[in-house]
């Protein structure tokens, strides 16, 4: 068994040298020296502690392998209260600790201090396991679902497609972030498997949501007062994901989200004028009308930020986000082949994203002009 012997200072920092065998340390106050087994000396005063590490467990017992993690102050509290459960959850290139609805990314923070294990039993006893050079850390980051694997239903289902609790345990989020992401994908269960509607699916269904409202006349609603709009090729869990995805909740009934409405329609509607200058004036005229009957929401063209562009004025050009580059110096050199002279607010949702938290949207824009 191999052990090391540490220099302990009262109010300085630990220093190691390494010894043959296990040992137990003491200095008696006023003393000036203190022996080791191996004969060494350590020159100090020092109050009397009994000090003693184990690196390496008895080859005939369980080994175990011990690892520091900082837990920030929302895990240790829900580890103290026993309030839920936490989960561990990984994919290729990271690991995560998950609670029912936050995320917490692990990563391996490498530094150069003498790190003990400490145990808060008598004061004059100090007992350590492992000398280590790095500690985890644990960073609240938003869980995601990878959706690269996931067929989109358009009417046809897929030979083998994911199962959606195989989907959710594979996914680095939280169960209530799962929900969240997952309704806003557009996603739904078909024959117990995993499917992201299609945007036709979608507007389909919606637009079946809204007239059937429409004609009932009520602003609050459950599911099952529109229950009867489900018809093949749509089901249960596809109307739920529309509702979640669409509307908002308040004492347990549904009412619908106008803005996000009107924002599907009107990207929907601006997709097909893509690679064409548009007046404004005839796009609003064709977003009304592609809206369901006896639906009125206010509709304004700064709702659709983030998916046009205006090189000439009063005309409107249809940007995808999805087809611009994920590097942000070179989505800067696209945007600017687009339009040479943005409106600032129409520039903004092109790069949000990519702006750290606590940073100035302004700075980064400075930084890459």
């Amino acid at each position: 068994m191999q052990a090391s012997l540490f220099r302990i200072f009262r109010g300085a920092s630990l220093t190691t040298t390494t010894a043959a065998a296990s040992f137990t340390a003491t200095a008696t106050a006023g003393a000036t020296t203190a022996k080791t087994l191996s004969g060494s000396t350590v020159l100090r005063k020092l109050s009397e502690y009994s000090v003693y590490q184990q690196l390496n467990e008895d080859t005939n017992a369980t080994k175990y392998t011990y690892k520091l993690l900082q837990l920030p102050s929302k895990i240790l509290n829900q580890l103290e209260s026993k309030s839920t459960n936490l989960y561990i959850k990984s994919d290729i290139n990271s690991l995560a600790l998950c609670t029912d609805s936050e995320t917490f990314k692990l990563r391996q923070m490498n530094h150069s201090n003498t790190v003990l294990l400490l145990n808060k039993e008598p004061d004059n006893k100090l007992i350590g396991f492992q000398k280590t050079s790095y500690e985890y850390e644990l960073t609240e980051i938003k869980g995601s679902i990878d959706t690269s694997d996931i067929p989109i239903f358009n009417g046809q289902t897929a030979q083998q497609p994911i199962d959606l609790i195989a989907l959710e345990d594979n996914s680095i989020c939280s169960h209530q972030e799962f929900l969240s992401n997952w309704y806003e994908l557009g996603g739904c269960e078909i024959d117990n498997g995993a499917y992201i509607m299609s945007a036709d699916i979608i507007t389909e269904l919606l637009y079946l949501l809204i007239t059937k409202l429409m004609s009932l006349q009520v602003h609050e609603f459950s599911p099952e007062d529109v229950s009867s709009i489900i018809t093949p090729p749509y089901n249960d869990s596809m109307l739920t994901s529309i509702i979640h995805k669409f509307c908002t909740i308040e004492s347990e009934k549904y009412q619908l989200n106008d803005l996000k409405i009107t924002q599907w329609f009107g990207i929907v509607e601006m997709s097909k004028i893509n690679h064409k200058m548009t007046d404004i004036s005839e796009f609003l005229l064709n977003w009304k009308t592609s809206l369901p009957s006896f639906y009125n929401p206010p509709l304004d063209i700064s709702q659709l930020a983030g998916y046009y562009c205006s090189p000439i004025e009063n005309k409107i050009l249809y940007v995808d986000p999805e087809s611009l580059s994920e590097n942000l110096s070179q989505r800067f050199k696209e945007l600017f082949e687009l339009d040479k002279s943005w409106n600032y607010d129409e520039f903004i949702p092109f790069i949000k994203k990519f702006v750290p938290a606590g940073k100035k949207v302004d700075s980064i824009i400075l930084n890459l002009s």
